[in-house]
């Protein structure tokens, strides 16, 4: 660009093919092609050769008699995605992140850019978790992506009280959820089924325009209805969560509850399945008496890693006597994050009598937990409401348990304080 000295601008100079491109987009240098993106109508200028010279979609937008006119609407993506877009057109490099990517994944389809599809795909794949599983399942289906649709469903039915209980399961499609509630081997509490299902129901009743009534509930489910494992879930759930509900009928009540109380009934056209197995990992075989004090909270940190991926159900914890109501609060983070940016959850025990008298229960989380194989977890516990009978003896301690084919290691206590414990007696996991 000519200055008032009469000199040119080299901005070209140490700047390589891609360098130069970017530059050209970001300043609108000569930008020949103008677009009008997203409900905003926001506007974006590109280059005619580039847009062309990448996309066989763009060169038929641009040239011969079906050309789009200046300036051309495109109102199916936000403004930031299309730039990311460009960017890639431009530099053959891309920033994916979980908000952008499905989006960039959209557009690399529609304006065929192969090479940004495949990014995209190997970024879904590497990032796929079983919170997320149900997101890319559903995107998968969308897309036509087998390979990626396989994976992310296999994550589902392998982590179902995890991703089930994720809000992306509200946002499946009616087919994807047909199939997931359906599966054969789905690991996930017969409970977490239901729930799940409920709030998928209300979700679709919402999409559809339809009020929330037992009636519109049934009509929406159909014979998945039938999927649900009713005749393995507890009794006194079932009595007061599906009864009063109202998806069934009276005579479906009579059949589940007689399954229930007798198992060996058929429950046909409701299908049996098994209930979802938990283990118990024991950390400590040797406690030792705590000694008296007047302390009213007690704290403790357990870190561990497992060999394999699993699904944190709970924690055996040491208490006080049955006498005393004492109150758990939970941190569950990995190394990578900072414990006290964690939210802190309440957990509640399970109906089980205390293990004699050390006084220990089992302690169910309000959400089961993904715990990633070959990474360190810490668990922190803080205990109100008393002092424990007892703690875990380090001279008992077990540094290793194996469940299945996963190993779950505990790698150390934290013991600095006169406040800190062993109070962590073991988990309960899901292989």
């Amino acid at each position: 660009m000519a200055a008032d000295s009469g000199f040119v601008e080299n901005w070209q100079s140490g700047r390589n093919v891609a360098e130069s491109n970017l530059h050209m987009l970001k300043t609108e240098k000569y930008c020949d092609v103008h677009f009008r993106v997203g409900k905003q109508e926001t506007t974006v200028r590109a280059h005619r050769y580039v847009l062309i010279s990448r996309s066989c979609v763009f060169e038929a937008m641009l040239c011969g008699p079906l050309a789009e006119r200046d300036p051309i609407r495109i109102s199916d993506v936000d403004a930031d995605t299309f730039s990311e877009l460009l960017t890639y057109l431009y530099t053959n490099k891309v920033h994916l992140t979980p908000e952008n990517v499905t989006g960039l994944l959209y557009l690399a389809k529609k304006y065929a850019v192969g090479g940004l599809e495949n990014l995209c795909l190997a970024y879904l794949e590497d990032c796929l978790t079983p919170e997320n599983a149900c997101l890319i399942l559903e995107h998968a289906h969308k897309f036509d992506e087998k390979d990626l649709y396989d994976k992310a469903f296999d994550r589902v039915i392998a982590f179902g009280d995890v991703s089930f209980g994720n809000e992306s399961f509200t946002q499946l499609c009616h087919e994807c959820f047909d199939k997931v509630i359906l599966v054969d081997d789905l690991s996930i509490k017969a409970e977490n089924v239901y729930l799940s299902a409920i709030a998928w129901m209300e979700a679709e009743c919402a999409r559809k325009g339809r009020e929330i009534t037992p009636r519109n509930l049934r009509s929406i489910l159909g014979e998945t209805v039938y999927g649900i494992p009713f005749t393995s879930m507890d009794k006194e759930f079932y009595v007061d969560n599906v009864v009063p509900r109202g998806i069934l009928t009276d005579a479906e009540n009579v059949k589940i509850m007689s399954c229930l109380l007798c198992p060996e009934k058929d429950p046909s056209p409701f299908i049996r399945r098994s209930a979802k197995p938990t283990h118990n990992v024991v950390f400590y075989k040797e406690h030792r008496k705590m000694p008296q004090t007047r302390k009213r909270s007690f704290w403790g940190r357990t870190d561990v890693s497992c060999s394999h991926d699993i699904i944190l159900y709970g924690i055996s914890l040491y208490g006080h006597n049955q006498n005393k109501d004492i109150v758990y609060h939970i941190r569950i983070c990995d190394r990578a994050a900072n414990f006290r940016d964690v939210k802190r959850e309440t957990v509640f025990p399970l109906k089980i009598k205390p293990s004699g008298g050390n006084n220990i229960l089992q302690y169910w989380l309000l959400e089961p937990r993904f715990i990633k194989r070959n990474t360190e977890y810490f668990i922190y516990i803080e205990m109100e409401g008393g002092a424990p009978t007892h703690e875990g003896d380090p001279k008992g301690v077990v540094e290793t348990v194996t469940v299945d084919q996963c190993t779950v290691h505990k790698l150390s206590d934290i013991a600095y304080s006169s406040g800190h414990v062993n109070i962590t007696h073991g988990l309960v996991i899901g292989v």
